[in-house]
């Protein structure tokens, strides 16, 4: 398979829906019950506009992204700045980049560059994800 280039771009893709039940699915699942994922009035007494989504959710519906652009990528890293709040019913997409390709002598690794844009369009999440690819 011809290695990618730096700069080629990753198809856009729907991460989809983060409703109220998957934010309360993924908060039973973590342990992490924080009221301003649960609660919206909680949310909205200290200024956000609604519940939100974990993080850690949004960073998982990132690596999406990452793990769909190649069948044969390995993923051995993956890091994200979250740029803004996800409130419930948000409906995220991912778009990103190779931005690195370094040979190996049994494959490639690649740095991706992501992007978790929100409802709106917004970027809500960006991520850099190291991935190895096979020879």
């Amino acid at each position: 398979m011809i290695p990618p280039r730096p700069g080629e771009k990753l198809p856009a893709v729907p991460l989809g829906a983060l409703d109220v039940a998957a934010i309360g699915l993924y908060a039973r699942a973590s342990g992490d019950d924080n009221p301003v994922h649960l609660d919206p009035a909680a949310a909205r007494a200290i200024g956000l506009p609604d519940q939100i989504a974990h993080g850690m959710l949004v960073m998982g519906r990132l690596s999406r992204l990452a793990l769909g652009w190649r069948a044969d990528a390995v993923l051995e890293a993956l890091e994200c700045r979250f740029t803004r709040p996800v409130p419930a019913g948000s409906v995220l997409s991912g778009d990103g980049r190779v931005a690195k390709v370094d040979a190996l002598a049994d494959g490639h690794r690649v740095i991706l560059r992501l992007l978790a844009r929100d409802t709106d369009g917004a970027i809500a999440a960006m991520g850099e994800a190291t991935l190895r690819l096979p020879g």
